[in-house]
């Protein structure tokens, strides 16, 4: 059997996630489904596919189905669509605005943008 495509999906975020969520090291889930935590580092990394038989040990592991996996994984790609939305509406109503402005308005507010951009990258979080 070919593994499950889970290259696009990030499903490696959702398994580091739930894992963490249960305070456990990725050498403790590791020892549970006969991997190493090397390889698991890869997996929640995205860098590395995984069988869909360790795929269902690390469900397992984690205390849930694949199904559940799967579920974060779509509720996720939901929500970044979702933001990826607003940020595209969000840019389409600032070019309409911007090009109702004279070229000297526009270059003003241009300026007045990467300025804050600038004081924002500057400020501790």
């Amino acid at each position: 059997a070919n593994p499950p495509d889970n290259s696009a999906m990030k499903i490696g975020d959702v398994l580091r996630k739930r894992r963490k969520e249960r305070a456990e090291t990725l050498e403790e889930i590791a020892f549970r489904v006969g991997s190493d935590a090397s390889n698991l580092s890869r997996i929640e990394r995205n860098q590395q596919q995984l069988s869909a038989d360790l795929l269902e040990r690390l469900a397992e592991a984690l205390g849930c189905s694949v199904a559940d996996i799967y579920a974060d994984v779509s509720v996720t790609k939901a929500k970044l669509k979702k933001q990826m939305d607003v940020e595209t509406e969000d840019t389409i109503n600032n070019q309409r605005s911007l090009r109702t402005l004279s070229p000297q308005n526009r270059q003003l507010a241009m300026e007045f943008i990467k300025l804050l951009a600038r004081l924002q990258n500057q400020q501790p979080e």
